[in-house]
Formats: C-alpha cells, structure tokens, sequence
C-alpha cells in the first residue's frame, strides 16, 4: 500500500518504530521491549490493520502500552500524549488511597494535595495515607523539645542583677 499523506506517513514511522523496538536486537531500545519480552500481536504485522484499529491518532500524540509488561495489541494501546507516557512506566510507584489507584502525582490532584509534601513524607518513610492526609508533623507536641535562650545562646548565660536578667557578655565590658 503506498503511504499517500503526511499522516499516514506519521502513523506508519510510529508502526515500524514499533516493531522494530521489539523485533530487531539490533535496536537501541529492544532491550527496554523485545528483550524483555514485549511482542507486536500477529495481527499487527499488517500496517492497515493497525490503522483501522488505533486511528489516526491526534498529532504529537504517540502508541502507548496501557500495561507496560504487556505487548502491542488492540487491547493493549492507546494514544496519548508524553506527559501521560510519563506517568505510565515500569518504574513508576503505584499507590491505592481510599479506593483510587494511581501515581501520586495523580493522587495528589485528586485529592488536593501538595505534591512535594507528600514525596517528601514518603521519603521519610510514611506511608501513603499517613502522606497524604496526616498531620504536618507525627512528633506530639509535648515531645518537641522547648528551645530556650540558653540552648540558642550556650556562651551567654544570664545574671539575673536587681530582678533584671543580664547576658554574661554585658557585664564583661
């Protein structure tokens, strides 16, 4: 079938790049797909079966694998734009709060919270509930410790001359 516009053409880059992430070793990214396992399905192999069943897709947007350890098929592939790609890789964590799955980036928009407190909780080792909606700090107030002058200021200690508190330094002039 000759590829007769520009967006066939598009479309056909995006199927032959595909199958040659997965089928040629020879591929700089066939490790991250053939090599661990990633297929194209049999019907695939045919470029206007893959157009009649993805679409033309929407410019900028590109194939992506809805489950990322699973190969390429109608089932499997959507279109969808980087900054959703992004979200959707191996190595992104997977959190379930109060019945909704997603990213944390996803689950902070959903639940209106502050994306770098809750990545710097879970650095601190809580876990996602506790990040999400627990309180600022976990340390009960009466275990903080009170900060008094002379823990600020050790070398000034304080003489106390006719019911006035004076630091040390003052009567050293």
């Amino acid at each position: 079938m000759p590829i007769k516009d520009l967006t066939h053409r598009r479309l056909f880059s995006r199927f032959n790049a595909m199958h040659q992430r997965c089928e040629n070793p020879r591929n700089r990214s066939y490790k991250n797909y053939g090599g661990r396992g990633i297929t194209v399905c049999e019907r695939w192999n045919n470029f206007e079966n893959f157009l009649s069943d993805m679409g033309p897709g929407k410019p900028g947007w590109s194939l992506e694998r809805v489950d990322n350890d699973k190969g390429y098929c109608p089932e499997n592939c959507c279109w969808a734009t980087a900054k959703q790609q992004g979200l959707n890789t191996r190595f992104t964590r997977r959190f379930t709060v109060r019945g909704v799955t997603g990213c944390v980036w996803d689950l902070c928009i959903k639940f209106k919270a502050n994306y770098g407190t809750v990545c710097a909780r879970l650095q601190s080792g809580r876990d996602i509930e506790s990040a999400m909606f627990g309180p600022r700090c976990q340390i009960p107030r009466c275990q903080i410790p009170a900060i008094t002058k002379e823990k600020l200021y050790p070398e000034a200690y304080r003489i106390d001359a006719n019911g006035v508190e004076w630091p040390l330094l003052f009567w050293s002039r």
